[in-house]
Formats: structure tokens, sequence, C-alpha cells
């Protein structure tokens, strides 16, 4: 859910027509080409079932398309555009080819079709065939997302025996245009919303609620695969030297203390900011308790060493816990990780338990 992108499927790691939608609308593909659309149909006309593992099918074509919109030539053609591919139903696909020709797009089309049982386990390889139609699309006057229209032309003629493509009455080119404006507005808003949700203001870190869905994630994998993994409470020690300074002093200091928890962590691992002050939980997916029991303590000494000519040098007390040693759960490992801290502050501060 953390992870979650509305522009890409989950499955195939293409975009999908949201996708399609604002990469158009950011004019990334340029103002004419062609569209290149598949359709994976069973192999018998009539038989609407589709294989029980249909995901093959379509994982298949997605890195078959993938591989033709990575194509040296196909890109020297489409320069200084991209050529890119997308998913745009559960069984419906377009390759964007901009600046290309139709003689290029009808060889993409065989080899597509040739190709595509190639990329499938072999129980699937006679169960199905992908259908391709292609347009042309190009921006003139005051049309819109002419690339969108072309698409949905090139799918209503995959398996049909019609050659020309039907062409749009005024009021359909405008209602599209409209409907499409206003789903990028609301594309846009929902990630602005997602991020205000999800963001600590002061420090620009994760924030609780952010933190407590990353655990979640990690302790699914943890039940899947049996993962380990580990958590940090840190817990800064001087917070209230700060605040007594001023509390624009106590704000800038938690923003640079997490900075310096950042640099200290690996790519892999998540800064957050818990629940008040200058306290951070430390997501480490994949590390056990002696992995992050020296990550640990490689923050305490980064932060000690860093901080000492502030003019209020701080330092931290951290507790670690670790999956599925301490805990099996999210709510287990929060517990004994903020008992850990407890112990760390109360027993004199500045190390790690």
């Amino acid at each position: 859910m953390l992870h979650c992108d509305l522009r890409i499927d989950p499955l195939t790691r293409l975009p999908n027509l949201c996708g399609l939608l604002e990469i158009e609308h950011q004019g990334a593909m340029g103002r004419c080409g062609q569209v290149l659309a598949a359709m994976i149909c069973p192999a018998v006309k009539g038989d609407r079932c589709l294989p029980e593992n249909a995901d093959a099918c379509v994982e298949g074509l997605a890195l078959l398309l993938r591989t033709m919109a990575n194509d040296e030539r196909v890109c020297a053609i489409a320069a200084p555009y991209a050529p890119s591919a997308f998913r745009i139903g559960n069984e419906q696909f377009v390759l964007v080819l901009p600046n290309c020709n139709q003689g290029l797009i009808t060889q993409l089309a065989d080899n597509l079709r040739m190709r595509y049982h190639d990329h499938l386990p072999q129980s699937d390889a006679l169960f199905t065939e992908v259908s391709t139609a292609s347009c042309e699309y190009q921006q003139k006057g005051g049309s819109k997302f002419c690339i969108l229209k072309a698409t949905y032309r090139a799918l209503a003629l995959c398996g049909s025996n019609t050659v020309n493509p039907t062409e749009l009455p005024a009021w359909a080119e405008l209602l599209i245009d409209q409907m499409a404006v206003r789903t990028c507005s609301i594309l846009a808003l929902i990630r602005t919303t997602r991020t205000l949700a999800l963001t600590d203001e002061i420090s620009g870190l994760c924030n609780h609620r952010a933190a407590q869905l990353y655990l979640e994630e990690m302790m699914q994998e943890y039940k899947a695969n049996g993962t380990p993994c580990s958590v940090l409470l840190a817990d800064g020690d001087n917070l209230r030297h700060y605040n007594e300074w001023g509390y624009q002093h106590g704000n800038r200091m938690i923003r640079d203390l997490a900075e310096i928890l950042i640099r200290a962590t690996r790519s892999t691992d998540y800064v957050t900011r818990w629940l008040s002050g200058d306290e951070f939980l430390i997501i480490l997916p994949g590390a056990d308790y002696t992995v992050a029991k020296r990550i640990a303590e490689r923050l305490r000494h980064t932060v000690q060493t860093e901080t000492s000519n502030w003019a209020l040098p701080i330092t931290v007390s951290i507790g670690v816990a670790s999956c599925p040693d301490d805990g099996k759960t999210a709510a287990e490992l929060i517990a004994c990780v903020q008992e850990r801290n407890l112990i760390a502050k109360k027993t004199g501060k500045n190390q790690v338990v």
C-alpha cells in the first residue's frame, strides 16, 4: 500500500491507463507517431476462457513489449522521445512509438505475434494468441490526448476485419479531452494528499502513519519468506535544552538530526519520525539482531561525533528489537523496542540496548 503508484500496473510494472494519461498530458511522447495495440485472446474462436494462470500470459506479453520499447533501432527512430509500453486493461496493451512510420509498425506487429509464445510457459502456449492493430496519432488544432484516442481506436480494431478506424465526432473529442484533463488533475491531487498524509512536516521524513505501514509490509515479508528484520528507536537526549532556547531551534535540531541518521543508515533502511519530539523509528528490512545492533552503534557514534561542535551537542539513546527473536508482529516489536529505549535512557543515555 505504501509503495502503491496509481500510474503503475502492479503485476507487470508497466505504466497503466493513468500513466498514459499523465505522460501524454506532459507532452512526453511527441506530437505524432503510431500506437500498436495488442490484446491477448483465446486461441479457439468463441472460447472466452483464458488459462488458469493467465498472469503468465500477461507477464509474457509485457516483457516482450518492454523489450521492443527498449530496442536501439526503435529508440533511434523515436528520438528525442522515448517509446513506451502500457497495460491499458486486463489483457489489453499498447506500445506508443513517437515518430514511427507504418512500415516499422507493421514489422513490430508481425514480430510481436510470432514471438509471443516464446515468452510463455509451455503449458500456456497453445491456449492464447495475440491480436494486434495500429493507429496513427497526430496533434492538430485544439485536439488533445490524441494518443489516448488512437489507443482505443486501435484496440477496437484488434480481431476485427475493419481497416480504417472511425473518426470521432467533435462532441466526443471534446468530452474525452475534458475528462482526461480532469483525471490528470485528480491524480495530481491524490499524490499531493498522500504525500501530506505520510510526511512529517518538521523533519520531512515519513511520519508515524507511514512508519506503521512500512512495519506491516516488513512483517508480511517475514511471514511469507521468513526474512529477518529489525527496528531501532532512537531518542535524542537533549531536546529539552533546545526547546528552552526556542522551539524554532528545537525544530532545526530535529531536521539536522534526521539528516545525520539518514546518512548513517543503509539505502534500504527507512528513517521515520515517531510519536513526538526527537524520537525516530528506523526500520531495517533483512537485518537480524547482530546487524541491527551494529547499525545502532554506528548511529549513536555518528550523532555524537557530528554534533560535537554544535552550540548544544546532542547524543541519542537507542533501543533495538528484532524479528523473530523479540516478536513476530509489528505491535510486539514496537513494545519491545520502546522498553529497551526506556532502559537506555534510564541507565545513563547515549547508549544502545
